[in-house]
């Protein structure tokens, strides 16, 4: 409101303005702002189940302060007791991050993907987009977190001295569970870089990849009830392919990156195991590929169809742990995304390589 009027005066005197002034020429139209436009590939690596908790609400109250007064002769023992319940509750759901899943971009569907699958380039308008993931699952249960605090302050009272005040704060944890009605709720994850800039005539490849690292989630360690309370999100990986005005390929020359996707390659804590990629008779050619990020590409001679061998190993263990077969000819780029193959309980069987072609 306060935008608008100041506008209004300042319109009213450039009329005013030309009025008196007599003719001038005041342009109509203008230049047509160029239509800039990226293009977008997503490659859904996304695969595991899982039960995580959804956060409903939080509420916070307050007690009014206990005050109590104990006279020793001419002291005066003072405590005083203040309280804070702080309550957080969760909707727990069952997903399979594995199953089909829509991309929406500023709320509008863009693709349908499932676990392995890679869209074609998307067009869209460059700038800043807001990304999301839409896809379904089953409830299991609620529960409700309740912290209590308690902070006693304690101190004498002495009649024209300071004295030393001793405040000791304790915390008390609960966890309950509740009951709602049982339906299956089709939830939106949020993207952790949302919204996402894309350049101007820029192609780009993002990367979906299930993660439950506390550190990045709104569920931390303190919060997590030994498990009961857990979150896990899908990471977006951006990453740039090149310009849609230049070149794609090289003619005598295969490109070639790699994505890790592996949660099997990552230790316990949170901090990722990178891992080596090594050519057949030459050293580590692609170094500290950490989970859910990719390489830049690497150029390998192939002027016609040749055959690569690559063996993979952790990066601190020197350990082999998959052989890698890659055809290629010249002028392709591809992208090689090494993930893990699950059981129907989502337990670790083996390293999959997932081979796309990228031009």
């Amino acid at each position: 409101m306060i935008r608008d009027a100041f506008v209004v005066p300042v319109l009213l005197a450039a009329l005013l303005f030309v009025a008196l002034a007599g003719c001038v020429d005041i342009p109509s139209t203008g230049p047509t702002p160029p239509d800039y436009r990226a293009q977008l590939r997503i490659l859904d690596q996304a695969f595991t189940v899982d039960t995580v908790a959804l956060l409903l609400n939080k509420t916070d109250i307050t007690i009014p302060s206990d005050t109590f007064l104990v006279y020793l002769g001419t002291d005066t023992a003072r405590t005083i007791k203040d309280t804070i319940i702080a309550y957080k509750n969760y909707r727990r759901m069952q997903f399979n991050f594995a199953s089909q899943i829509e991309l929406l971009i500023d709320k509008s569907v863009y693709a349908t993907l499932s676990n392995g699958g890679a869209s074609a380039y998307l067009d869209l308008p460059s700038g800043s987009r807001k990304m999301q993931v839409r896809g379904s699952g089953t409830y299991v249960d609620s529960v409700s977190v309740r912290d209590t605090t308690v902070v006693t302050t304690t101190d004498t009272l002495k009649v024209g001295k300071k004295t030393k005040k001793e405040v000791v704060g304790v915390e008390y944890k609960h966890t309950y569970f509740y009951t709602i009605p049982q339906d299956p709720v089709t939830t939106i994850v949020d993207s952790l870089q949302s919204p996402t800039i894309f350049g101007p005539d820029v192609r780009s490849t993002i990367m979906l990849s299930y993660d439950r690292n506390s550190t990045i989630s709104h569920v931390s360690d303190k919060d997590s009830r030994n498990g009961a309370i857990r979150y896990g999100l899908l990471r977006y990986r951006g990453y740039g392919d090149r310009y849609t005005f230049a070149t794609g390929g090289i003619a005598d020359t295969a490109q070639i990156r790699w994505a890790n996707a592996s949660r099997n390659l990552r230790n316990s804590d949170g901090t990722y195991i990178s891992y080596d990629v090594q050519r057949q008779g030459k050293d580590a050619e692609v170094v500290n590929v950490q989970y859910s990020q990719m390489s830049v590409y690497a150029h390998y001679p192939s002027a016609g169809s040749l055959t690569y061998k690559f063996f993979l190993y952790k990066n601190q263990t020197k350990s082999q742990i998959d052989t890698v077969t890659v055809s290629t000819t010249g002028g392709q780029k591809m992208t090689i995304v090494l993930t893990d193959s699950l059981d129907a309980a989502g337990k670790f069987v083996k390293y999959l390589e997932r081979q796309y072609m990228d031009e």
